[in-house]
C-alpha cells in the first residue's frame, strides 16, 4: 500500500518549516535535503511513499527552501543545525524516534548537530 504525502507545517525558532509526512509506525525516518536548487519534494518525493510502508517519514523543506520561510540573516551550517537537531523534532508530538537519511549539506547539518556542535 502506498501512502499519501501530507504537508504539515511547523515552527522551529519562530521559522516556519514545511514539512512533507507520510506513515504511521512507530519509528521515524528524517530526510534532509542538499543545498543548490533543492527542496524535500524535490529529492525525496518518489522515496517518501516507499518508506512509509515501514516507517513515518518526515521530509522538511530547510529555511529559504521550498514552502518553508525565508530568514533576513545568513544560512550557516550552524543555522540549519539548530533548526534540525534532533531534540527539536523528536519534541513534536507527533514525530516519534528518529533515523536520519541525508546527503549533500542535509549531511553537513546532521553531522554537525550528532557531534554536538
Amino acid at each position: 500500500m502506498i501512502n499519501q504525502i501530507e504537508k504539515k507545517d511547523i515552527c522551529v525558532n519562530g521559522v516556519s518549516i514545511a514539512c512533507y509526512c507520510a506513515g504511521d509506525s512507530s519509528d521515524t525516518i528524517l530526510l534532509l535535503h542538499g543545498a543548490g536548487v533543492d527542496s524535500a519534494m524535490l529529492s525525496w518525493a518518489e522515496v517518501i511513499p516507499l518508506l512509509s510502508n515501514g516507517y513515518q517519514v518526515i521530509a522538511p523543506d530547510l529555511p529559504g527552501y521550498g514552502a518553508s520561510s525565508r530568514i533576513d540573516g545568513e544560512y550557516t551550517l550552524s543555522f540549519y543545525t539548530e533548526i534540525v537537531t534532533l531534540d527539536r523534532i523528536e519534541s513534536i508530538d507527533w514525530i516519534r524516534f528518529c533515523y536520519t537519511v541525508n546527503y549533500s549539506d542535509g549531511k553537513n547539518t546532521q553531522f554537525l548537530e550528532g557531534n554536538g556542535n
